[in-house]
């Protein structure tokens, strides 16, 4: 552990933090903070219930609605990941729901 000192007093060592919106870890690793994202993008998708059920609206419009409120979400600051191959896998994953997603809901619609 390094010791840190601050005006005469040791500052205390955490193992992760949020920092302007994002988690930082001891370890640089960036798992947590993706996870965390996505969990944030699927909250955004639940909360437009309502609007994924609408009938009248068509898949184009859902998915393009998906990707200007829910994207964002899930990829804020993704400038600085560093992805290794579980967190690559896990965003394709998410963007696959989200297709499915619309797919499933436009499906509903024939139905």
């Amino acid at each position: 552990m390094l010791k840190i000192v601050c005006n005469g007093e040791v500052l205390e060592q955490v193992n992760s933090f949020r920092y302007l919106g994002a988690i930082i870890t001891s370890t640089g690793d960036c798992s947590v903070e993706i996870r965390s994202r996505l969990g944030s993008a699927r909250s955004a998708i639940t909360s437009l219930n309502s609007m994924w059920k609408d009938r009248a609206l068509s898949k184009e419009l859902k998915a393009r609605l998906m990707r200007l409120p829910v994207w964002p979400v899930a990829t804020y600051e993704c400038e600085t990941w560093t992805l290794k191959a579980s967190d690559r896998k896990r965003i394709s994953a998410f963007e696959m729901t989200i297709l499915e997603f619309v797919e499933y809901t436009n499906l509903q619609k024939l139905s």
